[in-house]
Parts: C-alpha cells; structure tokens; sequence
C-alpha cells in the first residue's frame, strides 16, 4: 500500500503530526509512506524510521515568483511534482494541515481515498472541497480512564470559535484581562464557555499571525465549577524555541524527583520535624541539585 501524507508545515505542526507516521508504520509495516513538506522543514524528517519516503516542495517560493525566469523554474518544478506523485500511484493520501495548498497537493496524487477534516476543524474550509473522506473530534481516540496529564497518551484538544475570525480576536485581547469564548473538546465531552488567550511574551511577539502561538484555558471562566481532568486552568504551549518539543516534560520531570521531598517536608513542618533535620536536609539536596548541574554540564545539556 502506498500512503502519503500532507503535512507542509510549520515545524512545530509537523512535529506534532510525527505520531501519525509512526502509528501507520506500527499498523502496515509493509507499506510505502511518503511525507510531502516544505523544503525548509524537510530536514525534521530526514532520518525518521517510519517513512519510506520524504517529497519537498516549495511552496512559499512558487507564491513569491516575479520575473519570468522564476515563473518558468516554478512551472517545471510543479511539473516535475505532478509527475513524480502520478509515478507513484497513492492509494491513500491524507491531509493533515486543512489548507487550500494542501488540499491541492493531496489532490494532485490522484488517491483514490483522500482523507482529511470536516470543514468546522480545517482552517480554511474550502481544503474539503480536495477531499473524499473526512474527519471529525467524534473520531478521535479517547482516552477517559487516564489522568489529563498521563505521560503514555497523546490526547487532542478541539476548540471552536464563536466567530470565523478567532485569531485576531485572541491577537486584540492579548495582555489584558479579556478571554474570549470557546467550546473546548476532550476524550469526547465539551465543555462550554472556556475562556482562551493567547499567553506569553516571546512565545508570542516572535511567532508571527497564523503560526501555533501559546494558549491558555480556562474551564471556570464562565462555569465555576467546570473542570478538565480536575484541572480549572491548562497552559498549551507552542514550545516556539524548542523543537524537540521535550525540553519542558523533561526539566520538570527532572525537577520533581530533585524538589518533590521539599514539598512534602512544608506539609510536615508544622508538625513535628525540627529545624535542625530540617536544615541538615535541605544541604543535602542542595548537594544533590549541584550534582545534577555537573552531570548536565557533562552531558552538553
């Protein structure tokens, strides 16, 4: 079976399609998997054991040709494209960005069975017009009897938007104190009126409109006792330094074994511990932190 996949870009969206790739291979060892991507986040994949095969393409240099000379480079290069996704016959091509210009490329390998999102999660609609088989949130694997903040689970968070022009909502309300409203989805329960902004300083100001930008949630901003997995507030991230996507799961799983026991010793303060063990412990991990900073050191981290 042939597949392709259609994840242009940023890299931190094709990143986080990574699973994709890796649960088709686990599924159809057999398979080709051919990841179409940008040129310059063509260098995330290379490497990457679950594909067969990674196509660049370079879109953002076809939108910007001017002179004749660019165009007629452009025109062979879309050629040589077309060519090379008839040569190889997709049974199935799946559109994992929801975009007009992936919508094209996902049609242009002429797949039988297209795949991609039901138009309220594409964003830009018109991406389903390129498609023949769609997804939805009701689709997606829940995860019920885990714990949010399970380290085993990849979990899907959907948010809809009262107006089409959700972003620029979120880009107007940033820094003050305003949320604006949206119906959040997990493992298949909404939870209405979630307050959403866009949270942080450089993770915002360096990511330019319509890249992943940070987010914060609120379940209590309408409902107060509206809960997410027993949690009233959840920060997502866009780990925009950071395209390992690891560095915050890691330091604060290194932190917790290290700084765990302080808490614990706070809660027992009150009671019956003495200054003096106290003291005498919290030198020891003190001892222990410097360890720690020499062995990462040592390691180049």
């Amino acid at each position: 079976m042939n597949i392709a996949l259609v994840k242009l870009s940023s890299i931190g969206d094709v990143v986080h399609a990574l699973p994709v790739a890796a649960a088709l291979r686990a599924s159809l060892p057999q398979a080709h998997l051919t990841w179409i991507v940008e040129r310059r986040e063509a260098a995330v994949l290379r490497g990457n054991a679950a594909l067969s095969e990674i196509v660049p393409v370079d879109t953002r240099g076809w939108r910007r040709v001017r002179t004749v000379l660019s165009i007629a480079e452009a025109t062979g290069a879309l050629v040589a494209l077309g060519r090379h996704l008839r040569a190889s016959r997709f049974d199935v091509a799946i559109d994992l960005q929801g975009l007009v210009k992936s919508g094209v490329i996902t049609a242009a390998t002429r797949a039988p069975l297209r795949i991609g999102f039901v138009a309220a999660h594409c964003r830009e609609s018109a991406s389903t017009l390129f498609t023949n088989q769609r997804v939805s949130p009701a689709d997606v694997r829940n995860f019920l009897d885990t714990p949010l903040y399970a380290s085993n689970v990849v979990r899907t968070f959907f948010l809809e938007f009262e107006s089409a022009d959700w972003e620029k909502e979120l880009e107007d309300f940033h820094g003050t104190d305003v949320d604006v409203p949206a119906r959040l989805t997990v493992d298949g329960k909404s939870y209405p009126d979630v307050g959403v902004h866009f949270r942080g300083a450089s993770s915002y100001f360096t990511v330019g409109s319509g890249r992943k930008r940070s987010l914060n949630l609120s379940q209590n901003a309408r409902h107060a006792d509206q809960r997410v997995g027993g949690y009233r507030t959840l920060n997502l991230l866009n780990s925009h330094e950071d395209p390992s996507f690891l560095r915050s799961v890691l330091s604060y799983q290194i932190a917790c074994e290290y700084l765990a026991k302080i808490r614990s010793l706070y809660e027992k303060l009150g009671e019956t511990e003495q200054w003096t063990s106290y003291i005498a412990w919290l030198r020891k991990q003190h001892s222990r932190l410097h360890t720690l900073k020499e062995e990462l050191a040592a390691a180049g981290l």
